[in-house]
């Protein structure tokens, strides 16, 4: 998840700087997102026979919640929010919790230092007179994130 993590920023810039309609043409049904995951499945399983991988298990539900936050939010569960995933049944659990996550201020902080970095943001002019232009567009990068 965190190599996508870039993707998802960019497709969020694309958004703000030339409108919505730039994402509908990226829009997948739910069947044909399910039949890129099992595009993408297939390409990973013949690497890993090519390259006589061992295809890894299914995590358990505590390592994937521990990574799923890490990548998203940028840090570990509390406890509250472990035994709360744990405790639950359901089959859609880790989506469920991945599409409150990226609803969280925690990953608009997380995609926002991603793209502080990335755009080398920084919080303090150098010399001269501040004049407030770097908040400016800080204040807008966080703006731009959020919707």
């Amino acid at each position: 998840m965190s190599k996508l993590m870039p993707y998802f920023a960019f497709f969020s810039l694309c958004s703000a700087l030339l409108g919505e309609s730039i994402l509908k043409s990226f829009s997948l049904t739910t069947r044909e997102v399910h039949d890129e995951a099992s595009a993408i499945d297939h390409l990973l399983e013949k690497a890993h026979l090519k390259n006589k991988l061992e295809i890894p298990e299914d995590l358990e539900d505590g390592k994937l919640l521990r990574r799923i936050y890490l990548s998203v939010a940028g840090r570990i569960p509390t406890y509250d929010e472990t035994t709360a995933f744990l405790e639950k049944s359901s089959e859609i659990k880790k989506s469920m919790l991945i599409d409150n996550l990226l609803e969280s201020s925690a990953y608009k902080s997380q995609i926002f230092n991603w793209w502080a970095d990335l755009l080398r943001l920084q919080t303090r002019m150098r010399g001269g007179i501040q004049i407030g232009a770097r908040e400016i567009y800080n204040h807008w990068v966080k703006e731009q994130i959020a919707k």
